[in-house]
């Protein structure tokens, strides 16, 4: 099995039921307690309407009555089911999209840090790798 289908069969057929915000640059999204992403670079919620919400959203006012709470919104974006999985290629750019049309679209924008990072509970670890490489390796225990 390659890479790709590794991440694609963590993520296919689950719904995000969390999200935690560490700070403005990192960000993890819980899928059904199986799958963790953590993302430590830009990211963003599209649909063929546009954005929809970005990393850099979160609690910034933009003239509505109060800040935006980029969790809830985040939440409530993601809670269909993940049913395409896609990875570019010398990037390592991951891109999600849901049942429901909304896509998550994360971008490796870093030449040396690791931008993202897929673990699942049994066992499977990916990270993104600074310049667009794809690490991955079986854990034992997973890591949550």
């Amino acid at each position: 099995m390659t890479k790709n289908e590794q991440i694609e069969i963590a993520f296919t057929g689950l719904r995000c039921t969390n999200v935690v915000i560490f700070s403005q640059a990192s960000w993890r999204f819980v899928f059904e307690e199986r799958t963790v992403l953590d993302v430590r670079c830009p990211w963003r919620i599209v649909t063929s309407g546009g954005v929809l919400l970005g990393h850099c959203d979160h609690q910034q006012q933009f003239g509505l009555l109060k800040p935006m709470d980029a969790k809830q919104i985040a939440q409530r974006l993601l809670e269909a089911i993940v049913v395409q999985v896609t990875i570019r290629e010398g990037t390592t750019d991951l891109f999600l999209v849901f049942e429901n049309g909304v896509a998550l679209e994360i971008f490796n924008t870093s030449s040396g840090y690791e931008g993202w990072e897929c673990s699942t509970n049994d066992g499977f670890l990916a990270i993104a790798m600074g310049g667009g490489g794809l690490a991955t390796r079986e854990i034992d225990p997973p890591t949550f």
